[in-house]
C-alpha cells in the first residue's frame, strides 16, 4: 500500500543546519536549470511518474498539490532541462508554517531514470538550496 505523503507527511526528513557553504551549480554538457512556466505542470507529472513509476503523477495533481499549496510560488519549482530543452528532473524550494519559519523543504526530487547517472538530482536539489539562500534562511 502507497503512502500518501501528501497527508501524512514526508518519505525521508534530512537536516541541513545551514546553507553557508553550498557548493556552485555545475551541469553537463547541453543541460540548463529554469524555473517554472506557464504549463510546466505537465513536465513535473512526466518526471515523477517516470522517476517513481507511479502513474498517479498527472497535471491536476501539480494543480492539487503544488499550486494549492501556500508556498506556491513559480520561482520555488526548478526544471533541469536536457541538452534537448526539454525538462527532465525536478525539485522544489517549499516552506511549510508547521516546520517553523526558519525551515525550508526540498518538495518532489526526481529525474527521469534515462538521464539517471549524471548527478541531476543533485544539482537541482541544489538550485532549490540556492533559493533557501536567497531567501535569508
Amino acid at each position: 500500500m502507497k503512502q500518501d505523503t501528501e497527508q501524512n507527511g514526508p518519505q525521508l526528513c534530512m537536516k541541513r543546519w545551514d546553507l553557508d557553504d553550498l557548493p556552485e551549480i555545475e551541469l553537463p554538457g547541453g543541460y540548463t536549470i529554469r524555473t517554472s512556466q506557464e504549463g510546466d505542470g505537465r513536465y513535473w507529472a512526466s518526471i515523477l511518474r517516470e522517476a517513481f513509476a507511479d502513474d498517479s503523477f498527472d497535471e491536476s495533481r501539480f494543480d492539487r498539490v503544488m499550486k494549492a499549496h501556500a508556498a506556491y510560488r513559480p520561482e520555488r519549482i526548478f526544471f533541469v532541462c536536457a541538452p534537448n530543452g526539454l525538462p527532465c528532473g525536478t525539485a522544489s524550494a517549499y516552506r511549510q508554517a508547521s516546520f517553523g519559519q526558519s525551515t525550508g523543504y526540498l518538495h518532489f526530487v526526481g529525474v527521469c531514470p534515462v538521464h539517471a547517472g549524471r548527478r541531476l538530482g543533485s544539482t537541482v536539489s541544489l538550485a532549490a538550496l540556492k533559493k533557501f539562500q536567497s531567501e535569508g534562511l
